[in-house]
C-alpha cells in the first residue's frame, strides 16, 4: 500500500487501512512489516451502534499497545512522520479528523485510498519481471 502510495519507504511508516468488514494497523520499518494487527470493524459495520467514534477508538487503542510492546523506537518514529489512511475509511473525513485528534499526529489519507494496494502490488509485478532471475543473465564484455 505503501509502494502504491508512491511513500518513502526507507523511514518508519504508521499505516491504518480502514476496510469494509477489518481494520488493519501495521508498522513498516524499512520496507518490511515490523508489526501488524487486526480489528474486526469496517465500514460496512457503521450503524446506529457502531460509530466512526468506536473505529477510531479501537485503532488508538491499537497503536497505544503497539508504542507499549515495541522495545525500539520504530512506532514512535513512525508516529512522528504521521500516519497514512488507506483503504475504503479513508474516504471518509471524518475519519482522518477524529484519528488526528486521537493520536495527536497528523493523519493523511493516501491518494487513491481504496485501491493503493493495488497499485503497489502491480509496481512489485513490474519489477519482478525486470529481475535477471526472469530476463536471464545479463552479458557483460568479455575482459581484456
Amino acid at each position: 500500500m505503501a509502494l502504491g502510495a508512491g511513500k518513502d519507504m526507507t523511514r518508519p511508516l504508521l499505516v491504518v487501512d480502514i476496510g469494509a468488514h477489518l481494520t488493519e494497523v501495521f508498522l513498516l520499518d524499512d520496507g518490511a512489516v515490523a508489526d501488524a494487527h487486526s480489528i474486526a470493524l469496517g465500514t460496512d459495520d457503521l450503524d446506529r451502534t457502531t460509530t466512526h467514534r468506536d473505529v477510531t477508538e479501537a485503532v488508538t487503542a491499537k497503536v497505544t499497545d503497539m508504542l507499549r510492546r515495541d522495545h525500539t523506537s520504530q512506532t514512535l518514529d513512525a508516529l512522528h512522520n504521521g500516519v497514512l489512511l488507506a483503504g475504503g475509511g479513508a474516504l471518509r473525513p471524518e475519519f482522518a479528523h477524529q484519528l488526528t485528534g486521537e493520536l495527536r499526529v497528523p493523519v493523511r489519507p493516501v491518494p487513491g485510498p481504496h485501491n493503493a494496494a493495488l497499485r503497489g502490488a502491480a509496481k512489485i509485478l513490474e519489477s519482478a519481471h525486470g529481475h535477471p532471475s526472469v530476463t536471464g543473465p545479463v552479458d557483460h564484455p568479455p575482459k581484456k
